[in-house]
């Protein structure tokens, strides 16, 4: 088995994929990031390699990923690590997967698939919370044949997030837009950010109906890509986001400042308010998947709490990284969904030690 390197290794989500990887037989990790010095104190009480580069110079790139299997991508934002950690990983023959939970990002990769599947390489975005565990149960319907062909609306509901790190703070500023993704009868469509609402009863972790807010998440894509894998349809497809008291102004607030991400002093300046906040615990996200038939009628309505959703994060990257690893090439070429990758791990999505469902 050729190595397996996570790029990012020693970033909030990073550290714990390689806790996880570290305690698999028979996997040679090779860590790696920018700053040789943080590497080195993650790699040595483990004994694993290191090699530190930064993604300026497609050369040194290459380099550091010579001989690698699988590149596992932990460090974002996104929209500056994905594309050029993909192109090289197909350069030197590696599978490329990450956590990315930007939808400009996401494109990118994708853009990428015919170049994969000629040079005999995979790429996977999305291993993560979200979108992985939103595809990752919808894939676990699809292998179980209880959908039918046609569908209405499915939704993807997450309550509000608290306690986020610097990295997922980083990329939440990248991804502010005044404009909302949303899929209606197939085609990718776009809604202002504020305007389109749910009603959502968590269960007894978050009792009482809350309002949801359609958001900015690739999750509509990871569902749409499941789905389009298996020949299903839906009349609608739609991310939403628990709405806490100041939302709406928020909403409008991310529409206004939409135009500062453009600034040269924009992601310094995210980067430096998301670094304070890198310690901040993180609270339990329940994550809800509503699927409706065609006349409107409730097909699935199910929850799951995710106590740490870090480490579930971190457990999907790791099933991924392991099936890329393991898997018949001729399955995997070019650009993989998600929950296409993980439809025969559906097992993954009950098995995790930090999800569980909700009774309601």
């Amino acid at each position: 088995m050729r190595p397996v390197l996570i790029y990012g290794a020693y970033g909030r989500t990073g550290r714990l994929i390689v806790e996880q990887a570290a305690r698999l037989p028979g996997w040679r990790l090779i860590l790696a990031g920018r700053d040789p010095g943080r590497l080195a104190e993650l790699a040595r009480p483990l004994g694993l390699e290191t090699r530190a580069f930064t993604l300026d110079r497609p050369e040194a790139v290459r380099d550091g990923l010579r001989e690698v299997g699988v590149v596992v991508n932990a460090a974002g934002p996104y929209a500056a690590t994905a594309e050029r950690l993909a192109k090289s990983a197909i350069r030197v023959g590696a599978h490329y997967a990450d956590l990315c939970g930007e939808e400009a990002a996401w494109r990118q990769v994708k853009a990428l698939d015919r170049l994969a599947a000629e040079s005999r390489v995979a790429l996977v975005c999305g291993a993560a919370v979200t979108p992985g565990l939103s595809a990752l149960l919808l894939a676990s319907l699809v292998a179980r044949q209880v959908l039918p062909r046609f569908l209405g609306e499915v939704r993807i509901v997450l309550s509000r997030p608290d306690g986020l790190g610097s990295g997922s703070l980083r990329t939440l500023w990248e991804s502010s837009l005044d404009r909302v993704l949303v899929v209606r009868q197939g085609v990718e469509r776009t809604v202002p950010v504020g305007r389109h609402e749910h009603l959502i009863d968590f269960g007894a972790t978050r009792p009482g109906p809350r309002i949801a807010m359609a958001a900015g998440l690739v999750d509509t894509l990871a569902v749409a890509d499941t789905l389009a894998a298996a020949a299903i349809r839906a009349d609608g497809i739609c991310s939403f986001v628990e709405a806490g008291s100041g939302s709406r102004w928020l909403a409008d607030a991310a529409a206004w400042a939409a135009p500062l991400r453009t600034l040269p002093t924009s992601r310094p300046m995210a980067a430096l308010a998301a670094s304070l906040l890198d310690a901040t615990p993180v609270e339990p996200l329940v994550v809800a998947l509503q699927v409706e038939d065609p006349w409107r009628a409730p097909l699935v309505d199910q929850r799951f709490t995710v106590p740490e959703p870090y480490s579930a994060s971190a457990a999907i990257a790791v099933a991924a990284a392991r099936l890329l690893a393991q898997a018949q090439p001729e399955s995997v070429y070019g650009w993989k969904g998600i929950g296409t990758l993980l439809r025969g791990q559906s097992e993954l999505a009950t098995s995790m030690d930090s999800l569980e469902p909700i009774s309601r």
